[in-house]
């Protein structure tokens, strides 16, 4: 459900002149690659709105990780599982909590952002504000009355990209490069009645073909 969720904040988010590469809700994904000191294992951020086929085809991958020809990269990353609260008698919802996380890094170079401090700190203004506006009704699907509660703005370290093998770039984590990242509580109901029946699956073609 939180994907749709995401999914719908997504328009006001693209709105913020600073977002060059947006990538939604995020998962981390390991691949076996070749390089100087033989095979290795390394870790990105995948987008769960790029469809696994382009994705393959394109090498699109790696395109959410920091990188100096972009202008920024943001997303968003799960943190724990969704919580269910139990309903008041006599309402006909269901009430979910769960925690997500928003991350950017930008180029400030190429943002021409001469003097950091003050920008940054209304970039992060204007995405809480866009976030906490809310969401009345997620289209198609039973999901109504969403809330985004801003609670903390997590310490500037790589510890933010620990899920990531960024040990390459950890440059691009210092002047002119920047980031941050905000975490959120998303609050939404879920009408009784409204649960959408399943439709019949089709059969797709693998994308490794």
């Amino acid at each position: 459900m939180i994907n749709s969720i995401i999914q719908a904040v997504k328009p006001r988010l693209l709105d913020l002149k600073f977002i060059e590469r947006y990538g939604g809700v995020v998962i981390p994904v390991t691949e076996v690659v070749e390089s100087e000191n033989g095979r290795e294992r390394i870790t990105f951020p995948v987008s769960c709105d790029i469809e696994g086929k382009e994705c393959y085809e394109r090498g699109n991958y790696f395109e959410l990780a920091p990188n100096d020809q972009y202008r920024s990269v943001a997303y968003w990353e799960i943190q724990g599982s969704a919580s269910r609260q139990t309903p008041r008698r006599g309402t006909n919802y269901w009430q979910y909590t769960q925690r997500v996380r928003f991350v950017a890094w930008l180029n400030l170079d190429n943002l021409g952002i001469v003097s950091p401090c003050d920008i940054i700190a209304n970039i992060i203004l204007n995405v809480i504000n866009s976030v906490e506006k809310g969401v009345d009704i997620v289209e198609d699907t039973p999901i109504q009355n969403v809330s985004f509660r801003f609670i903390d703005q997590l310490e500037k370290s790589m510890d933010i990209f620990r899920r990531y093998t960024y040990n390459e770039k950890e440059s691009l984590m210092l002047y002119p490069f920047d980031f941050f990242a905000l975490d959120f509580d998303v609050t939404w109901h879920v009408r009784k009645d409204c649960v959408i029946e399943e439709n019949e699956y089709i059969a797709i073609e693998c994308i490794n073909e």
